[in-house]
């Protein structure tokens, strides 16, 4: 109901929404990949959504996840993200992302775990680190980007356009701003008009208060679309851009850091195939350029190579 008196979208839009919501429910996980895909924009623009709705809900959420705002991810990713976010929750660690990694090395003796050592190459079921060390195992698993992995392989790096990238922009504000909205307790902000350089604003700390200490918030920014950053200019024109959706207290805001991540998904055009996760009698990998973009599957190829093996 609270859908249907947004004023986002038409009232025949927010039927299709329900009819969408209707179609993803009853689909698995598998089902969603078997389909023969489209792209996404296709995809809504068949379903009959309106242009309006397009560019105030579909291209800045789903541009927003996918990191491209054409919307030509497959349809097929599109159905499962959109049934992931209509039936559950998007969660952030208290202590950081950091915390999953952590979870699994408490699992394991801290002597087996070896950190700063690069990798070579890959014969047989044997690894040789840049240091000319020599170490062989029963199995050896990828679990690196696609471009290492090609590397390790020895095969051509995939190109620049297998991959999506974004740059985020961190700032610290004394309190928590809050949008000059009727809706305060937003936690994610979409901007529609894509040519800014603010796309999305989360406060992170009213979703997670630990990401700051007290008295302090977190607040991230991201910006897609660039292929160069310059951290000064990108800072003083989001500050430019923020006093409208905050008032003139951001430019008291403390500037952080910003990321630019120019591999930070791989893309997931239409056709894509999945990867096997067994490459030879004693080698596998595991990621989300196996099977498709997201830290869901990024964890989830990684358990079924363990259960493979073990």
């Amino acid at each position: 109901f609270q859908t249907l008196a947004s004023p986002v979208g038409t009232l025949a839009d927010k039927l299709r929404i329900v009819d969408l919501i209707r179609r993803v429910q009853g689909m698995s996980s598998t089902d969603f990949f078997d389909q023969e895909p489209t792209t996404t924009l296709a995809y809504l623009t068949n379903m009959g959504f309106s242009e309006r709705m397009l560019v105030r809900f579909f291209r800045p959420f789903f541009g927003g996840i996918f990191l491209e705002d054409g919307l030509q991810t497959s349809s097929n990713f599109f159905e499962f993200c959109f049934k992931m976010f209509f039936t559950g929750n998007a969660a952030l660690p208290a202590t950081g992302i950091q915390a999953i990694a952590n979870q699994l090395a408490s699992r394991i003796p801290a002597q087996q775990i070896r950190l700063n050592t690069r990798v070579a190459r890959i014969l047989g079921n044997q690894v040789i680190t840049v240091a000319g060390e020599t170490i062989t195992a029963e199995a050896i698993v990828l679990a690196v980007d696609a471009t290492q992995a090609a590397q390790l392989l020895n095969q051509p790096a995939p190109p620049e356009t297998a991959f999506t990238h974004t740059t985020c922009t961190y700032f610290a504000a004394p309190a928590s701003p809050k949008p000059a909205t009727r809706h305060p307790e937003r936690l994610l902000l979409l901007n529609t008009k894509r040519s800014a350089a603010v796309h999305n604003v989360a406060i992170l700390t009213d979703v997670a208060p630990s990401y700051a200490p007290d008295g302090q918030a977190l607040i991230s920014v991201s910006t897609q679309g660039l292929e160069q950053v310059d951290e000064a200019a990108l800072t003083q024109q989001i500050q430019r851009e923020l006093p409208e959706w905050f008032g003139d207290g951001v430019m008291n805001w403390r500037y952080l850091r910003s990321y630019h991540i120019p591999h930070a998904l791989p893309a997931y055009l239409p056709g894509r195939v999945r990867q096997p996760l067994q490459l030879a009698t004693s080698l596998y990998q595991c990621g989300d350029h196996t099977a498709y973009p997201s830290l869901n599957a990024a964890m989830q190829t990684g358990r079924l190579v363990a259960e493979q093996l073990i």
